[in-house]
């Protein structure tokens, strides 16, 4: 194939018209970052605290695209509410609640408001509320940020 000139209509080139060898450079592409926190508790019985942890710092603009929270086990007398912040403001229409009912290893999703990050943003992840953990083993939060090549 040769060089193409000229205006090339969106969404024509696909994936698959691309050789591994073209050599694209990685400032034309869109990067996809999954994040997982684990708030390193061992997965102790009952030992689940409100607790902030910021895992990432944006370096140019991007996008947070999902968020889910699993326990490895929901306990017998749970409920603990999450959230996800950018520059200490939540992003989320409301927290992420996971309760003894949800299940083990079952991931229950927040719902993004505004995901759009600029460079310099921190994203936090927030333990943001403990009422009761009898039995909550190891929370974990999955998060999946598109960012663009700096």
């Amino acid at each position: 194939m040769g060089q193409i000139t000229g205006s090339v209509t969106t969404g024509s080139i696909l994936n698959s018209d691309i050789i591994p060898s073209a050599g694209v450079s990685a400032s034309k592409c869109e990067h996809q970052n999954v994040h997982v926190i684990d708030w390193e508790y061992g997965d102790a019985d009952g030992s689940v605290a409100t607790e902030e942890h910021t895992f990432f710092m944006a370096s140019g603009a991007g996008t947070i695209r999902e968020v889910k929270i699993w326990l490895v086990d929901s306990g017998t007398n749970t409920s603990i509410a999450f959230d996800l912040e950018v520059g200490g403001v939540s992003i989320l229409t409301g927290d992420i609640n996971i309760v003894h009912g949800t299940g083990d290893q079952v991931a229950v999703s927040g719902v993004i408001s505004s995901g759009a990050l600029v460079a310099g943003d921190p994203v936090t992840a927030v333990i943001k509320t403990v009422t009761q953990n009898t039995g909550a083993l190891g929370p974990r939060m999955q998060v999946t940020i598109d960012t663009s090549y700096v």
